[in-house]
């Protein structure tokens, strides 16, 4: 029987790491301050990882108010800055300086030199970019990135120390993205039928793996066309003009505030993808008095704006994906956190998540679903 308190494909991943010791490991991370990631953090205890020397920060669209509590109850050192929100500013540039008040306090509190290995998580790219100049005196640091768009930005850094890319797995690109598309749509639907809003033609901005999926889910019930910067020669105006829904799956700026112009008046605005970069979404929220939730929707004379602008498959809950399905993808980012703590730390490069672990996560996720 599954049980979130021990996820089984996190027991299988354990299983392959006996010898292992977290007990002088430092982990610092960005991630969803979500129930699963919670339990993730708890399996990592059997290997002697201590709370106190877990350090997180969260994003406000994907941090839960009673996970943070368990979180903190519980010792582990995850940052209040976690649910800031100021809905006239654009998230990026919000967080980062976040980022950098979560990173001051960390050199502040933490005497890093005591610790064996330095382990960083990010979720986004930002937070581990950040970190090559914090950490640049550090030899015995190792980052883990879990997202493309997070990939993109390290990538074209100045590495100060190794990185695992857990973003560009294939366990990741092919068995977690249609786990996304498949409640991005749920949350679509249901906000669509709260809201009563009708719609006949969906444009879906970003043919990559998430983009495909939900194309994918979508073409038999609906009419559904891509557009991919990368394959479509035509400019996107023309198919702006022609959307009623329009879901973004991009990772960066698929919609500039100087194209609104070519939306199709009542057009619906999803994202799903990464922060509130997808459609320039600040200068939707500045026309209004300052927004308290950031999961709230927005019904503009023109257009509507779904969860503030941010990824529709969050919403404040403790869970964003099913337990039972998103283990996997936790499972995958334990599997890292182990392989960096065993890898040696000295070359600076981006590294793949070890295959074989991978190929043994899907084995039993397949087996088990």
């Amino acid at each position: 029987m599954f049980s979130i308190k021990k996820m089984p494909l996190l027991e299988y991943v354990k299983s392959f790491h006996s010898s292992v010791s977290l007990s002088n490991v430092l982990l610092i991370g960005c991630q969803h301050i979500l129930e699963t990631t919670h339990t993730m953090l708890r399996s990592l205890y059997d290997f002697g990882l201590d709370p106190k020397n877990i350090f997180l920060i969260g994003k406000c669209y994907s941090s839960n108010h009673s996970v943070w509590q368990e979180m903190h109850q519980e010792g582990i050192q995850v940052s209040f800055l976690s649910f800031s929100f100021e809905s006239h500013l654009a998230f990026d540039n919000q967080f980062y300086n976040i980022l950098i008040q979560f990173l001051k306090n960390i050199l502040y509190k933490v005497n890093l030199s005591k610790f064996h290995t330095i382990i960083l998580m990010d979720d986004g790219g930002q937070f581990l970019t950040l970190s090559m100049n914090f950490f640049k005196n550090y030899k015995n640091i190792i980052g883990i990135e879990q997202t493309t768009s997070g990939y993109e930005k390290i990538k074209l850094s100045l590495l100060a120390f190794p990185v695992i890319n857990v973003a560009r797995s294939q366990a990741k690109l092919i068995y977690e993205s249609p786990m996304i598309a498949d409640i991005v749509i749920e949350k679509i639907l249901k906000r669509i039928a709260a809201l009563k809003i009708a719609f006949k033609q969906i444009l879906i901005i970003g043919g990559g793996a998430i983009g495909s999926s939900i194309y994918m889910d979508l073409k038999n019930d609906y009419n559904v066309q891509v557009y991919d910067k990368n394959l479509n020669k035509e400019g996107l105006e023309k198919h702006l003009q022609a959307a009623d829904m329009i879901i973004g799956c991009t990772g960066e700026i698929s919609i500039s505030f100087s194209k609104y112009k070519y939306v199709r008046k009542g057009c619906v605005l999803v994202s799903a993808s990464s922060s509130d970069r997808e459609f320039d979404a600040v200068h939707i929220r500045r026309k209004y008095k300052n927004i308290k939730s950031c999961h709230a929707d927005i019904e503009g004379e023109k257009l509507t704006l779904l969860n503030c602008g941010f990824p529709i498959n969050f919403d404040g809950g403790r869970n964003s994906v099913a337990p039972k399905k998103i283990q996997f993808t936790r499972a995958l980012l334990m599997a890292a956190i182990l392989q960096a703590y065993e890898m040696p730390k000295d070359s600076l490069e981006i590294f793949p998540l070890d295959m074989d672990m991978q190929r043994k996560i899907i084995s039993k996720y397949l087996s088990k679903n």
